[in-house]
């Protein structure tokens, strides 16, 4: 969802316009959507191919061509808190002087309310209880700060105040004017700005190249996302020179195939011959051959290169009226929401997790206390290890395709020290349809395991692992195990609607979301009893 505002549209327009991108204003309007912000629409029927817009990277906005980019590198600063700090220093200190300020000012860290906008993580306590007990909660820890964002903070205080004193570089006053050291009220205050910033980055970022890396990209983040049914794809050649962002041969390749070069006649004659590395004339003499072939080859009319620009194009056709979207990924809610700020209605990636519920199942019988103790340590890694094999034999395609989500539901809430014990307890979830993960039945079935049945698999088990033995823990017939997992998600506690509350700090937008992702989680239990009880 695209929090820019009608006006500040006007500008990103404006400024994609003096860049030399190319919109299609004529057959494009972008107005308020019903999903909250604005979106994109077509203004006539539009087919598959067409190139809604076309941006040279110039235009884009990434740390590596920021004003600060040097400051950056000599810091040896990267990634996403690099694009934080070019960010903050482009609308604070910059400002009109920045080339990409009409396009940066649009980026609001504020709410509707006019209230800070950060992630859950940073809400107070009372705002917190919103969503405690949901999947954000118990699987992924999002209602707790993360302690990278606040070492982060640290270190752009302390490079920030070097700048100043170095370079009498402005200080961002709003972020890093720090007057009292010892103000922890006003230390949260700016820590907070700085979260804002990093969370409305978050939601606007796309992966650019080996160069810019992640970037912010005007008019592509105005396309609002859809979980299921994008419209448009976002085209960007990555492949590209990491120290400059040319494509195919520029200075940096040509020096370093001349190193090469030099360094392969040497072993070859074996006689004295220069030194590998370039001098001073040798670099101007390439430089300005390289500037006489762009002269040379530069039309009197100027045209875009395709592989120096990022496209969204459309990926099949679109009717007039319709709102035109993009993807952010499979995602969830939990991570619509912890990430960019909003939770959609029947998001088929939603799941509900029964960690805690599980630890409270088992916690109040020895029997099952024995068996989750044996699953923790012996049984969940060969289950684990034979289902991925059975998996890779069944459909290897869409292993693969599931593996980065998979890599962040299974880290997810297992810290250093707890990760090999609690691993387990990731898996137990009841996806969107009501049906529990292979791991929930697996364990369901091993607790509701008649004693003598239980002994004997355990014992298969220590002498042969076999496709037999343990595909018993695949039933999803057993009366007492659909007994068992019924008495688990009756164990889970989901909060009630939110309704408004100043004192919350939220939006009714906000608010809004939260209750799309209550709702999901509740249907989802819901549903998923009325399956197993029959």
């Amino acid at each position: 969802m695209s929090s820019t505002s009608r006006e500040d549209v006007v500008d990103v327009l404006k400024f994609v316009e003096n860049a030399q991108g190319k919109f299609l204003r004529d057959d494009l309007d972008v107005c308020e959507s019903k999903l909250g912000g604005v979106g994109v629409f077509a203004k006539r029927d539009l087919p598959a191919g067409t190139t809604l817009l076309q941006l040279p990277k110039s235009a884009i906005f990434s740390a590596s061509n920021s004003t600060i980019s040097n400051l950056l590198v000599e810091e040896e600063i990267d990634g996403v808190l690099a694009l934080n700090l070019a960010f903050i220093y482009e609308t604070t200190v910059f400002r009109e002087k920045s080339h990409w300020y009409p396009y940066l000012k649009s980026i609001q860290v504020v709410d509707s309310q006019g209230n800070i906008s950060v992630p859950p993580g940073y809400w107070s306590e009372e705002a917190k209880d919103l969503l405690r007990g949901t999947t954000l909660d118990t699987l992924y820890d999002a209602l707790s700060p993360q302690q990278e964002v606040y070492e982060g903070f640290e270190i752009s205080l302390h490079v920030a105040k070097k700048w100043n004193q170095e370079f009498s570089l402005p200080l961002p006053e709003e972020y890093f004017q720090i007057n009292d050291d010892n103000d922890q009220e006003e230390i949260e205050t700016k820590f907070l700005k700085f979260v804002a910033v990093a969370y409305a980055l978050a939601s606007r970022v796309f992966e650019i190249d080996s160069f810019h890396e992640s970037a912010l990209v005007p008019v592509a983040d105005l396309f609002n996302h859809h979980v299921t049914d994008p419209d448009v794809k976002f085209i960007t050649l990555f492949d590209v020179c990491e120290l400059c962002g040319e494509p195919g041969m520029c200075k940096h390749l040509i020096a370093e195939e001349y190193e090469a070069a030099q360094e392969e006649e040497e072993l070859r004659s074996n006689t004295k011959q220069t030194d590998g590395v370039l001098d001073e004339d040798m670099i101007k003499e390439l430089e300005a051959e390289t500037v006489d072939v762009e002269e040379e080859e530069e039309p009197k009319e100027k045209t875009l290169n395709p592989d120096e620009c990022v496209d969204i194009v459309l990926d099949k056709d679109v009717k007039a009226g319709v709102e035109i979207f993009n993807s952010y990924g499979p995602l969830s809610n939990v991570f619509l929401l912890s990430r960019h700020g909003f939770a959609v209605e029947g998001n088929p990636h939603d799941i509900v997790h029964f960690g805690k519920e599980m630890v409270k199942l088992v916690k109040g019988n020895r029997v099952y206390k024995e068996r989750a103790t044996w699953w923790r340590d012996q049984g969940y890694k060969t289950f684990v290890s034979w289902l991925k094999q059975y998996r890779e034999e069944e459909d290897d395609d869409d292993e693969e395709e599931e593996e980065e989500e998979q890599e962040d539901h299974d880290h997810a809430n297992c810290t250093d020290h707890d990760h090999s014990d609690e691993r387990w307890l990731s898996q137990l979830d009841v996806d969107f349809y009501g049906e529990p993960t292979p791991h929930l039945w697996a364990i369901a079935n091993l607790l509701a395991m008649k004693e003598p049945k239980y002994q004997k698999f355990v014992a298969q088990l220590a002498n042969e692992t076999t496709a037999t033995t343990i595909s018993a823990l695949e039933d999803h017939t057993n009366t007492a195990t659909k007994k068992l997992l019924v008495q688990l998600l009756e164990l889970k506690r989901i909060p009630g609607p939110a309704n408004f509350n100043p004192h919350l700090n939220l939006s009714q937008e906000t608010l809004s979301h939260i209750n799309n992702l209550l709702a999901a989680e509740t249907a989802i239990l819901t549903g998923a009893t009325e399956h197993l009880s029959n």
